[in-house]
C-alpha cells in the first residue's frame, strides 16, 4: 500500500460495502421466501436448470476461496507441526496436517444433521466475540494509558452491548431451534417405528 494511513478509508469502505451487501441478501431472501427460508438461500431456489448453475457456481467459489480460508488455521497448527520433525520430514508433515484438516470440515458436514443450525450456532456464539463484543474492550484496555475520550469510550462500551445483545438472542435462537428439530425428528422416527 503507497499510503498506510488511508488503511482505515479502505477499510471502513470495504467493511461497510460488505455489510450492506449480506443486509440486502439477507432482506431479500426473508422477503422472497418468508420463514420457510433455508439455511443457505441456495436451498430454497427451484429445480430448474439455470438456478442449478447457480448452485454449481456457488460451490465453485467455495472451492476456490477454501485453501483463502484455511489459511489463519494452518499458519497456526503447521509451523508448530514442523519445527518438531527433522526437515526431510517438514513436507510429507505440511500435507499431511492440510489433509487432515480438509478431511475433518468434510467429514463433519457430512456427519452433523443440521448442520445449519450448528453453523448458526457457532456463528452467533464466535462471531459476537470477535467481531463486537472483544475488540472495543480490547480498544479500553490498550489505550486506557494514553488517555482515551469519554465519546471513544461510550462508543466501544455501546458496540459492546450491542454485541453481547446478539450473543444472547443469537444463541437463545440457536439452542431454541436445535432442540425444536430434534424433537421434531425424534416425533417422526417414533411414528415410523409405531407405524411398522
Amino acid at each position: 500500500m503507497q499510503n498506510p494511513r488511508s488503511f482505515s478509508k479502505v477499510l471502513y469502505t470495504g467493511m461497510g460495502i460488505v455489510t450492506f451487501l449480506y443486509i440486502s441478501l439477507g432482506t431479500i431472501g426473508y422477503l422472497c421466501f418468508g420463514e420457510s427460508i433455508g439455511g443457505s438461500i441456495t436451498l430454497n431456489l427451484p429445480n430448474c436448470w439455470m438456478y442449478q448453475i447457480v448452485k454449481i457456481l456457488y460451490c465453485f467459489g467455495i472451492f476456490i476461496t477454501y485453501a483463502l480460508q484455511f489459511y489463519v488455521p494452518a499458519e497456526i497448527l503447521i509451523p508448530q507441526a514442523v519445527a518438531r520433525v527433522p526437515e526431510p520430514w517438514a513436507l510429507a508433515v505440511d500435507l499431511i496436517i492440510r489433509t487432515l484438516l480438509v478431511v475433518v470440515t468434510c467429514a463433519l458436514a457430512i456427519l452433523i444433521p443440521e448442520l445449519d443450525l450448528v453453523i448458526s450456532l457457532v456463528g452467533s456464539i464466535s462471531s459476537s466475540f470477535l467481531a463486537l463484543i472483544l475488540p472495543p474492550l480490547l480498544d479500553i484496555l490498550t489505550f486506557h494509558s494514553e488517555g482515551l475520550s469519554p465519546w471513544l469510550i461510550g462508543k466501544n462500551i455501546v458496540i459492546s452491548i450491542i454485541g453481547f445483545v446478539g450473543f444472547v438472542a443469537g444463541t437463545y435462537i440457536s439452542i431454541e431451534q436445535i432442540i425444536i428439530r430434534s424433537s421434531e425428528r425424534s416425533a417422526h422416527n417414533g411414528t415410523m417405528y409405531v407405524s411398522y
